[in-house]
């Protein structure tokens, strides 16, 4: 790569495509690992797009993340550390006849889970993550955003959920705004939506808490480590469904966490980067001092589409799945590009994945609860069920399944068929053939919007975790809610240091397996004398010892395969949740990186 003055044209926020980068690519003879499958694309075409727009196209700044997202700070909140031992009682755990649904969210788990029976411990998390589930998709008041509504029921479907109303990161973020502050916003404040949406907004049912979903741009020119797209997918991260359309997404964040970054300044042009603040050690407020009492939560939802909607909000052409799902109207906003002006349509669009992260007390490494849609993909290690309609996995491919070895050397840039074919049985793959969904169909509409995309295989990597738990809330809860199940909850062990500790009662920095992995293994810090600080752990792990959690929806292309052509080869989930963001995220947070890279023009006064 070589920097050379004035090569591209600048386009978005002073970015370039190739960011003035030139790029030279040389190959040697066994540089293709398979002959016998063509190579897609330019050299040139997939160097600019993978890097573009990340800090200007320099993937130094991938390791800037990286780095401070190692730097969460040992933060002593005056919480002390618990003492003793309890044995839980049923409410604690959602015992039968316990559920606890509502519309207040439960604060905190009640007890510190070092002082619980280990038995006990990860039910207890469940609880708390199914508890505040319910809350959270409880109606909205239509006063307060972020307040549930007065007399309201799980069972009333026409007004926005709690969670709907936080905000979205474009209300808070304006980087290619000179001077850009929100000392004058307020939590309150009416949702912005690009002027292009404007014209629909009386369409939706309350219009001061719209819903703005991005839809994949029609360059590929903001899909880097871009949230509201897949994870872990560079510029192949887009997700197709069985109809065909995309899977489309939205990240929120509560009052406690918008207030904090208001205090702190740490929305400010200037004040940031794409690696989180400048110069400021963050530690998001828990339930013991946030604005609230819940402490900073944050959201991530996957949508599918059911229905482009006409003029009069009626469905054109598309199957009816409202009883199945809880359905909104969205706003499908697609950014100006070099190609095409910006544009906006109304669409209905029903939940297929949620994301809940709380930071506690008893959790100051936060709290991760994930939960999916029945009708996503078929229960871990099982066919797909007779006659059943899944959201990412198509049945037929189970009559003529390639191999695992076949389809373990899929790599992005690389299919397994020609590109006018529209069939992929491999499961979990990026498929390049998508990269560009804004290519015409025949019929004049964009492909993403005619449906004429590859649709993605998708299948289930991790097993199901709390099955008692979620079979228990799925009987109480009134539909759609109750075809929603809790994939599993992910939550500190040791999360605060002990009486014993230097600092008892403040959050610990390091993971276990770092500590293990540097002070036991590598011995470096051992021998040079250093002691080997405390160091929390993340549960629940697996019989391997390792975390995984992985949510179809969300993280699709989370995964690795064994190697090839060994008795073992197969596919598995290779992240988690918290592995993600506690090693690329500033206190596991990626809302500088999303503020950065999705830009949503904010509406001139």
């Amino acid at each position: 790569m070589a920097k050379i003055d004035g090569y591209n044209t600048p386009t978005l926020g002073g970015n370039s495509i190739g960011g003035e980068w030139f790029y030279y690519l040389f190959r040697f003879d066994d540089f293709m690992q398979f002959t016998e499958v063509p190579v897609y694309g330019k050299p040139q075409a997939f160097c600019t797009d993978c890097r573009n727009p990340v800090a200007r196209a320099d993937f130094v700044w991938n390791l800037h993340l990286y780095v401070r997202g190692r730097e969460t700070p040992t933060f002593d909140d005056g919480v002390q550390p618990a003492t003793g031992s309890v044995d839980p009682p049923p409410q604690a755990v959602c015992a039968d006849g316990h559920l606890g649904i509502g519309s207040e969210p439960p604060p905190d788990v009640p007890f510190a889970p070092s002082t619980v029976p280990e038995a006990d411990r990860q039910p207890m998390f469940d609880c708390f993550s199914w508890r505040t589930f319910a809350a959270l998709n409880w109606p909205v008041s239509s006063d307060e955003r972020g307040e549930p509504a007065a007399g309201g029921s799980l069972s009333d479907l026409g007004p926005p959920r709690v969670w709907e109303s936080y905000k979205e990161t474009a209300e808070v973020f304006q980087p290619e705004i000179s001077g850009w502050t929100i000392d004058d916003q307020h939590w309150n404040d009416t949702q912005f939506v690009p002027e292009v949406c404007q014209q629909h907004v009386a369409s939706l049912p309350q219009p001061q808490q719209a819903k703005v979903l991005q839809m994949i741009t029609k360059t590929r020119s903001h899909q880097i480590l871009n949230e509201t797209h897949q994870a872990m997918g560079n510029q192949f991260n887009i997700l197709v469904d069985q109809s065909g359309r995309l899977v489309q997404y939205e990240v929120r964040f509560n009052r406690d966490e918008f207030e904090y970054l208001k205090a702190n300044k740490l929305a400010n042009t200037g004040n940031y980067s794409f690696g989180g603040p400048n110069d400021f050690e963050v530690f998001f407020p828990t339930n013991a001092d946030g604005a609230t009492g819940l402490g900073a939560i944050e959201i991530k939802a996957a949508w599918r589409e059911l229905c482009v909607l006409d003029a009069e909000g009626q469905c054109l052409g598309a199957e009816d799945l409202e009883d199945r799902y809880y359905t909104q109207v969205g706003l499908i906003y697609t950014p100006d590009t070099r190609q095409s002006n910006e544009s906006c349509r109304l669409a209905r669009v029903g939940l297929v994945g949620l994301h809940i992260i709380r930071k506690t007390v008893h959790a100051p490494q936060w709290v991760w609860s994930t939960f999916e849609h029945v009708d996503n993909v078929p229960p871990f290690g099982q066919p797909g069920e007779a006659g059943r309609q899944y959201l990412l996995y198509d049945s037929a491919c189970e009559e003529n399944p390639p191999s695992d070895e076949f389809c373990s050397r899929m790599r992005p840039g690389v299919l397994p068929f020609a590109q006018e074919e529209t069939k992929n049985c491999c499961p979990n793959a990026q498929l390049i053939v998508n990269a560009d969904p804004g290519r015409p169909g025949t019929d004049g509409r964009l492909q993403a919007e005619a449906g004429a995309l590859v649709k993605n295989q998708a299948t289930r990597l991790v097993a199901v975790g709390p099955t008692d738990l979620n079979q228990r809330f799925q009987a109480a809860l009134p539909a759609p809610w109750n075809q929603y199940f809790l994939l599993n909850t992910q939550w500190p062990s040791g999360g605060r240091q002990g009486a014993e500790d230097p600092e008892p009662g403040a959050a610990r920095r390091i993971p276990c397996n770092v500590v293990d992995l540097l002070w036991e293994q590598g011995g470096a810090f051992a021998a040079a004398g250093i002691p080997k600080p405390s160091c929390y752990t993340m549960q629940p792990r697996g019989d391997d010892g390792e975390l995984k959690l992985r949510n179809t929806t969300m993280e699709t292309y989370q995964t690795a395969w064994h190697q090839p052509g060994t008795a073992a080869t197969s596919q598995f989930s290779s992240q988690s949740c918290f592995n993600c963001h506690g090693f690329g995220g500033v206190d596991f947070s990626f809302v500088w990186t999303d503020g950065t890279e999705e830009i949503v023009p904010f509406p001139p006064p």
